[in-house]
């Protein structure tokens, strides 16, 4: 083995598998303090480290991936699997190629649905630990999360990061769940504050518990509601710049309320299901019209953004729509653009 400084590391790992001694496939790399222990095929002199003699752990052995299996997600050491016909008498199987894989995970799920309007998923334990709260982490942020409690899903991490860098001004999530769109958008610190509201209280205590882990990392003032977001108009005046309805399956039932809480000029980025852009932008554009026959709004879509697969030749889309609203705290009319 070769004793590195950590702060080399990195490099001097490159240089020996460019010059083919690296051992990293037969054996684990070990950090110790400040040194990181790099297992090698050959002694080789180093200019940033030294070699040392000791007992090299070798990697645990990966089992052969199950035939046809390829879906699961990692939330902190869970790991949840689709169960569907590619799992069912196979779930064992399964199990030990995800733990040979991931050796830190402690359980296993599969989800067999997600129902009703606090979105809870309806479980199936296959293997290790049976626990469901854990923590995860998200772009440097740690989320408390229950997947039997509250709707997680590890594959809109990068959404997330996306919309945290385009929105500004008064923010409201108006299906929030644990916080993934909010706690990224107050630790941009981009915006005045972000209103979080969601009708799963037990999401909404989750996400007070993340806002208290982050609390040295979050920038801008979260207030939290927990609502059934058709009553948000009682208690929230028209004055967001921004409302990200993530409700893919029914964000368009939601759009009156929107118009209700939007401002002169303000950006609704609404998620459907859909096999293409043309289906999406025909299904929200249905519903909208609807909705601007008894309003005083109107509407322009911006753009349409393919964010993750659902599943075979359906797809996530984010829709963001322009609307032009009056805004009865504004003196002047202002273009919007």
């Amino acid at each position: 083995m070769l004793a590195v400084d950590k702060r080399f590391a990195e490099d001097e790992m490159k240089r020996l598998k460019r010059i083919g001694v690296l051992a990293t496939r037969e054996y684990r790399v070990v950090r110790l303090g400040r040194a990181v222990l790099i297992p090698l095929k050959t002694p080789i002199e180093s200019l940033v480290g030294d070699i040392i003699v000791c007992v090299c752990e070798p990697r645990k052995k990966i089992e052969t991936k199950p035939k046809g299996f390829s879906s699961y997600v990692i939330v902190g050491d869970i790991a949840i699997v689709a169960y569907d016909e590619r799992v069912k008498g196979r779930e064992m199987e399964i199990a030990k190629y995800i733990i040979s894989v991931h050796p830190r995970i402690k359980t296993i799920y599969a989800k067999i649905l997600v129902t009703g309007k606090e979105r809870v998923a309806k479980l199936i334990h296959l293997y290790g630990e049976k626990h469901t709260k854990t923590l995860y982490k998200e772009h440097g942020l740690i989320f408390s999360v229950d997947i039997q409690k509250a709707y997680i899903n590890p594959r809109l991490s990068t959404e997330h990061i996306r919309v945290a860098n385009e929105v500004k001004g008064h923010v409201l999530d108006m299906f929030a769940g644990i916080g993934g769109f909010t706690l990224h958008i107050s630790a941009k610190g981009r915006t005045e504050i972000v209103v979080a509201n969601d009708i799963n209280t037990a999401a909404i205590q989750l996400m007070l518990e993340s806002i208290s882990l982050n609390k040295h990392r979050l920038k801008t003032p979260i207030l939290v509601l927990n609502f059934d977001a058709a009553n948000l108009p009682l208690v929230l005046k028209n004055a967001f710049d921004y409302i990200i309805m993530n409700l893919p399956h029914s964000a368009t039932r939601f759009l009156e309320t929107a118009l209700k809480l939007a401002k002169c000029c303000t950006h609704l980025y609404v998620y459907a299901i859909g096999t293409s852009h043309v289906e999406v932008l025909s299904l929200v554009g249905g519903a909208l019209n609807s909705v601007l026959k008894s309003s005083f709004c109107s509407a322009a879509f911006r753009d349409v953004v393919r964010v993750l697969d659902y599943a075979p030749r359906r797809y996530i889309f984010r829709i963001c729509i322009l609307a032009n609203c009056i805004d009865y705290n504004c003196d002047t009319l202002r273009e919007c653009t």
